[in-house]
């Protein structure tokens, strides 16, 4: 940056590099009087797959659907949330697996709104959880009429 430069920000202006830029806002903050730094926050997204074979077998098998987050004990390692049900030779089956940033209610309704999508909006008619209530609000919203249950085994932890 040419050290006679206009220090005055300006809508468009472009730099060809972002070392550059960098360089740019720092030298105006200087002039103007505020202290700047640079911050970066590690904030690992949300991601929902299902695969060919997922996709036929929930079309098959998709009406009753388990939604297992039990392993989100371990917040830094983000666990994997899955999808399953059974075929009809009571094999598990697997329909969609996630990795959600938080367990937080938009994040639930993101995750059950990519489900609808993948699945061309075909909703199970049962879906059963853990007792999460952001999770069950997001459920409510975004899949009303399916039936949300509580798995066995969390019903046998509350006695």
């Amino acid at each position: 940056m040419d050290a006679n430069a206009n220090l005055n920000p300006k809508v468009g202006m472009e730099f060809d590099t972002l070392e550059d830029a960098w360089e740019f806002w720092v030298k105006y903050g200087r002039q103007v009087g505020f202290d700047v730094r640079k911050h970066y926050i590690n904030k690992i997204t949300n991601i929902f797959w299902a695969d060919a074979r997922m996709v036929i077998d929930y079309a098959n098998f998709g009406d009753v659907v388990t939604f297992d987050t039990t392993y989100g004990t371990h917040k830094k390692l983000r666990p994997l949330r899955v999808f399953t049900g059974f075929n009809h030779h009571r094999g598990l089956t697997i329909f969609g697996a996630a990795l959600l940033y938080d367990e937080m209610v938009e994040s639930f309704k993101w995750l059950f709104e990519s489900f609808l999508v993948a699945y061309a909006s075909k909703r199970p008619k049962t879906i059963f959880t853990d007792q999460e209530p952001a999770m069950a609000k997001a459920l409510s919203e975004v899949m009303p009429n399916t039936y949300h249950g509580l798995c066995t085994w969390h019903i046998m932890q509350m006695g």
